[in-house]
């Protein structure tokens, strides 16, 4: 993207439902971005609202979007090949640099884990990028609302991960429960 104060229409090529309230979008956009940054997202005659980057490569972005307002909730109803517009991508990013050669702890809940999807891929899948270790707690509602099933079973391959729930309704959850705090 040449100016990022101008918004750009940006195709989506792909959405993947992750609950009944969070999906992610995968957006035709060609930009230089850093894990950790944003991008303003505007529907015409809805509203704008401001969505961290999940994934990215140099042909798309992704943005992982809860349904819990005006302007997601409408967003939650495009479909592939609709239009989202796009400003950014804004913010500094993690400081990567300070990173390499540390072991990195990430502890994260629900969908603010979309957040930090890209500083643990851009670890685990350059190996360029060398860290003395990471561990990841990630903590969520319920089994029901856990986001990026294989993308944490991949990341366990990697790295040590520990899940977490609030709350098992249904009492089938093998896992931790309890609060990533805790």
């Amino acid at each position: 993207m040449d100016n990022i104060y101008l918004s750009k229409k940006a195709e989506v090529l792909g959405i993947r439902k992750h609950t009944p309230t969070e999906w992610s979008f995968r957006l035709g956009v060609q930009t230089e971005t850093i894990p950790g940054q944003f991008v303003m997202v505007s529907l015409p005659g809805v509203g704008e609202v401001p969505i961290s980057i999940s994934g990215y490569d140099p042909n798309f972005i992704e943005l992982t979007i809860r349904n819990v307002g005006k302007v997601t909730s409408q967003i939650s109803k495009i479909n592939r090949g609709d239009h989202l517009w796009i400003r950014g991508p804004y913010g500094n990013g993690f400081p990567l640099e300070t990173f390499e050669g540390q072991h990195l702890l990430i502890i994260v809940g629900g969908s603010a884990i979309a957040a930090v999807k890209p500083l643990i891929e851009h670890y685990i899948n350059n190996s360029q990028f060398q860290l003395d270790g990471m561990d990841i707690i990630a903590g969520f509602k319920s089994p029901r609302h856990i986001l990026f099933h294989d993308e944490l079973n991949h990341w366990k391959k990697k790295c040590k991960v520990r899940i977490t729930v609030d709350r098992d309704e249904d009492y089938a959850w093998m896992g931790s429960i309890g609060f990533v705090v805790d």
